[in-house]
């Protein structure tokens, strides 16, 4: 097998699998080169070190170490992939892992308005959760599908909206209507004005 990046030829048993966690592919299959655009000399880690920043493999932007999770087995300790990307891939269903029941939903019902540009968008924009009214920081931001997908919704930007993690999880996989019953008026107002505004009409 010929690597179409490097050039390299290597034998089958040599050439590196999927382990589950990669975009595309399934785990267990060949990846599709045999080296990685992510992988950085030693110098070039050690300039990042110096300069406590890194630039993302994702959107190609140097940040501070702190915008990045970590990962011990990183040579710098921290993931190759900002906070902000990582939590727009995943809210798209860009990086599918297992490929779980939730994510083939997610692809089945999507309409391609959810991309990684949107989603994070969407993640930066949100500073107070539209229910609770409550600020929001970085690693309280969730997103809900309003219609959810268990109940037909769609993996669309019309379905979705952020709200804080306490909100999302009290929602779960309640119908919209069910949930604005539960609410306290002023919260039920807040929110049927925003599902208005995406289309939806909620008694």
């Amino acid at each position: 097998m010929t690597c179409g990046r490097c050039g390299k030829t290597k034998s089958r048993s040599e050439w590196p699998i999927q382990r589950g966690t990669d975009v595309g592919g399934f785990s267990g299959s060949p990846r599709k080169y045999c080296c990685s655009p992510k992988r950085r000399t030693e110098a070039e880690v050690a300039e990042d070190i110096k300069l406590n920043s890194k630039v993302c493999t994702s959107c190609e932007e140097r940040k501070p170490f702190e915008q990045f999770s970590p990962n011990k087995q990183a040579q710098d300790g921290r993931q190759t992939t900002c906070k902000k990307c990582r939590r727009a891939k995943i809210g798209s269903g860009q990086w599918r892992g297992g490929r779980t029941g939730r994510q083939k939903i997610i692809e089945a019902r999507s309409d391609g308005s959810l991309t990684t540009k949107v989603v994070g968008d969407m993640f930066a924009e949100a500073k107070v959760c539209p229910c609770c009214t409550g600020e929001m920081d970085r690693d309280d931001k969730t997103m809900d599908h309003i219609v959810p997908l268990k109940l037909g919704g769609e993996h669309s930007v019309q379905n979705t909206m952020i709200l804080c993690r306490s909100c999302n999880i009290t929602k779960n996989a309640k119908h919209p209507s069910t949930w604005l019953a539960l609410l306290n008026d002023d919260a039920a107002g807040r929110m049927k004005r925003i599902y208005k505004k995406k289309g939806f009409d909620f008694a």
